[in-house]
This record gives structure tokens, C-alpha cells and sequence, in this order.
């Protein structure tokens, strides 16, 4: 489509995260909007967002696991609005959501489950240092960590402790208030921290570091926890997991999907691509280029010591991730 001016979206789970950035742009660029979601306040707060470009936004508390409500929601934008050109769904893509609705879930692994990268990595969950493309979809995900354990009860090792992101030079300086700035437009704030008040929030950080940005929503996880807890909540929420079951291809026939895998085929009529690093060579068995790269960082980890950094600690400059673990382990990633 080359214009979305004066066309007519339906957004459904658009109160946050993918959803709210899609209305936004849309709406940026003359789509009016017809938005869902079970987040009443969140999606009120997009339609504000929305709105400010000059567009018409309707809105509707649905729950899409809820067939009515659906069909009638889909009646209703229809009368409002006299049209629907685009309908995008991003509800219901969790585990939760999907067996919740009903639906058979099953998940294929090629090893062990959570034996690999997701096993094996910082656990940082720090929205400050995420591209200005992906914020929106950066603090939905930690909403999401948030709720497996709070909600679900599925121990994750998941803490929103708050993090810095420190800056050592002058140059750094420059970079971090443009940041600053930059997320600050986007709905993300941070406070600046600098001198003694740095030091006093913080009086463990080295005399090089500067200035700091203090982001509330900076969290962080225990890999090897969560990769326990959320396997047995699968299973638990009545998935099926699939350990050593390398996917080797795909048919599909129009109606459905047949994935040919090292333990035998399953069949499926949605198929969702989770596999991190290897993304690129299984999207390509279903004819689909994704630009994805390997890219390897180094994990140090230091033995217990006494309580010492409670924040997570991230760098202007890099991808670097400092912090603590409740063992007392401190963890150097990136």
C-alpha cells in the first residue's frame, strides 16, 4: 500500500509495546484507527498518542480470546468507521494467551530446552539502552517478564530494580543527554544523576564515571531460573515441548503447516519463529530473507561478595551490563 492516508486500521492489543508504536505511525502517516485491548488505561493513552495527528481513533476493552466480543467489535468498526482496510492482530502471541484461548501449543526445540543462548546470557532487562525503534515493544517485554512471575507465578528471577547508564567522558556526556532527550519524546524518562548525587545513589560506581541516567523501568533476570521456571509452565499450561526436534523444513498446503523435524512431523495452522540467532536459517526454509547475524559476546562472573550494586549498570557507549545477583555473584556481560 503506498499511502495509508484517510485508510482505516484495526489494531488489536494496542495498548502497548508493538501495537501502540504500529497506531502511532499510522496515524503519523492520515490512518484512522479502531484499537483493542484488554489494558484499558494503556489503551486510552494510545489513543491520546494517536490522536495528536489529526486522525479519527475509536477504541474497545476486547479480550480476542473471547470469539463474540470479536465478531461484534468487527461489527462495530464497521459502523463507526463504514470501512476496514488493514486489520493487524497482536494479541494473544504469549504462551498464556494461546493455551488460555484454547489453542494447542507446542514447542520445538533443537536441543534441550532453554539449553542454549536464552540459558546462557546477561539477563539484562534495561529499556534505556534499546534503539528509539523498538522502546514501545522494549517496555512491553518487561511488562511481560514482570507478569510471569507476579501474575502467573512463574519463577523467573525477574527484579525491576532500576538501572544506570553511565557516561566516563565528555563525549559520552553529549551522547547521553541525546539520549535522554530522544527517549524522553518517545514517553521513556529518565533522571540524571551527576556529582554528589550520583554518589550518593550510587557510591560504589568508580571516580571516572561522570553522569548517569536513572531509568525506573531497568530490570533484570537469572537466565538458568527462568529457563527452568518457564518450561514447567508450559507444560503446565497444557503445551506440548518438543526437546531435540531440530526443525529440517516445512510444506505448506494453504491451509496449514507441516514441520519435518530430527523426532518426526507436526502439524500446525500458525507457526511462530522464537529461535534468536538462528532466525535467518529458519525463516529461509519458508522462503523468507531475514538479515539476521551472529554476533558473540563474552559472560565474566565473579564469586559471592556482601550485597554491593543494586542497579543495573549499562554504558552510553556499548552494550556492556554490570550487576549483582541475589547469590551474591556479580555478572559482566555484553
Amino acid at each position: 500500500m503506498k499511502s495509508f492516508k484517510d485508510k482505516v486500521a484495526a489494531i488489536t492489543g494496542a495498548a502497548s509495546g508493538m501495537g501502540r508504536t504500529l497506531a502511532v505511525e499510522l496515524a503519523r502517516r492520515g490512518c484512522h484507527l479502531a484499537l483493542s485491548d484488554v489494558n484499558e488505561t494503556e489503551l486510552v493513552r494510545t489513543a491520546e498518542l494517536a490522536s495528536a495527528h489529526g486522525v479519527r481513533v475509536t477504541l474497545r476493552r476486547l479480550d480476542v480470546a473471547n470469539r463474540a466480543d470479536v465478531f461484534a467489535w468487527a461489527d462495530e468498526v464497521v459502523r463507526d468507521h463504514g470501512r476496514v482496510n488493514l486489520v493487524f492482530n497482536n494479541a494473544g502471541a504469549a504462551y498464556s494467551p494461546s493455551t488460555r484461548a484454547g489453542r494447542e501449543v507446542a514447542v520445538i526445540e533443537r536441543g534441550e530446552a532453554w539449553g542454549e543462548s536464552s540459558g546462557a546470557n546477561a539477563g539484562t532487562l534495561s529499556l534505556q539502552i534499546k534503539r528509539n525503534e523498538v522502546l514501545q515493544v522494549s517496555r512491553r517485554a518487561i511488562e511481560l517478564w514482570r507478569d510471569f512471575q507476579e501474575i502467573d507465578g512463574i519463577e523467573v528471577g525477574f527484579a525491576q530494580i532500576g538501572g544506570l547508564r553511565v557516561a566516563t567522558n565528555e563525549r559520552e556526556l553529549a551522547m547521553l543527554r541525546r539520549s535522554q532527550r530522544e527517549q524522553a519524546a518517545l514517553g521513556v524518562e529518565t533522571e540524571w544523576y551527576e556529582g554528589n548525587r550520583l554518589r550518593d545513589l550510587a557510591p560504589w560506581l568508580g571516580q571516572d564515571v561522570r553522569a548517569a541516567t536513572f531509568c525506573a523501568w531497568d530490570s533484570m533476570s537469572v537466565p538458568l531460573t527462568s529457563g527452568h521456571g518457564l518450561a514447567l509452565a508450559v507444560q503446565r499450561a497444557g503445551a506440548v515441548l518438543c526437546p531435540n526436534a531440530e526443525v529440517r523444513g516445512f510444506a505448506h498446503d494453504g491451509k496449514g503447516f507441516r514441520i519435518d523435524t530430527q523426532a518426526g512431523a507436526v502439524t500446525a495452522d500458525r507457526v511462530v519463529i522464537a529461535t534468536g540467532a538462528w532466525t535467518g536459517g529458519v525463516a529461509r526454509m519458508l522462503g523468507v530473507d531475514l538479515p539476521v547475524a551472529t554476533d558473540v559476546n563474552m559472560l565474566t562472573i565473579t564469586e559471592p561478595v556482601p550485597p554491593l550494586i543494586d542497579r543495573v549498570i549499562t554504558h552510553i557507549g556499548g552494550i556492556l551490563s554490570l550487576k549483582q545477583y541475589p547469590n551474591g555473584t556479580c555478572l559482566i556481560g555484553g
